[in-house]
């Protein structure tokens, strides 16, 4: 498949991920910020794969990510928290605004973006908001500690394309902890993107996975090499019996 089919098809799964929210009835809810203005976290970038003719889609979904390189830190910093009515419609939340500065050279890459929270205590409006149950592929993340999303499965346009991604909040302070996108095609990844919210003994660095083509390889080889093992000992072994025949 061309490259730029697979970004048509990249394109089409962004548009799905986005239109997530269809419910529009309003009901009571016991939400409210876990976080609050001038709380600042860390975050780190331990894993940046990006082939070329994804770099312009992928910054287009995480806007900071050009400014980063893989092992990079930010700090990420609360500007505002939006108003919590008591009736939320759960297809447009109420949504926080960040400030983002590199650790290295202290440079502010993005303000007012938003993402980094969700506000906490009533997990059942947030799924409907998600429409988690509603999207095909999608399954919902509720442990004591996280709520959160993983959507995967095939692209509309080619099996062989696959998609994945997973997004993880706190449920103490609701910020996110965990962000992922893996694109692969063919059993190859072109994109393998993690970002995480980082903690004192935290890798900054993912070491790398191997690709399915790469496993196959290795097994193919370690095959052929079992196999021509076998042949070699059973010809050393014929030609043994076969001087042992003539000594006779």
């Amino acid at each position: 498949m061309k490259p730029s089919r697979l970004v048509t098809g990249f394109l089409l799964f962004v548009v799905t991920l986005a239109a997530v929210a269809p419910i529009s009835v309003q009901q009571t809810n016991t939400l409210e910020w876990g976080v609050e203005v001038g709380e600042e976290f860390t975050y780190v970038l331990q894993r940046k794969l990006v082939a070329a003719e994804w770099e312009q889609n992928m910054n287009n979904l995480i806007p900071f990510l050009s400014y980063l390189d893989e092992g990079q830190k930010i700090f990420a910093s609360v500007d505002e928290l939006g108003a919590i009515p008591t009736e939320v419609d759960p297809s447009d939340l109420p949504t926080s605004r960040w400030t983002l500065v590199r650790e290295n050279d202290s440079n502010t890459i993005s303000t007012g973006i938003s993402g980094f929270a969700l506000p906490i205590g009533d997990w059942d409006v947030l799924g409907e908001a998600f429409n988690v149950t509603g999207i095909a592929g999608m399954t919902l993340i509720d442990t004591n500690e996280e709520w959160g999303t993983i959507l995967s499965g095939p692209l509309e346009g080619g099996s062989d394309f696959q998609v994945y991604h997973e997004q993880r909040y706190e449920k103490e302070n609701g910020t996110q902890v965990y962000l992922r996108w893996t694109i692969s095609y063919a059993g190859n990844r072109v994109v393998d993107v993690v970002f995480v919210q980082w903690h004192p003994g935290m890798p900054t660095i993912l070491a790398a996975e191997l690709e399915i083509t790469t496993i196959l390889l290795v097994g193919l080889g370690i095959a052929i090499a079992i196999i021509v093992g076998v042949l070699a000992y059973k010809k050393i072994k014929s030609r043994k019996t076969l001087m042992q025949k003539l000594g006779e």
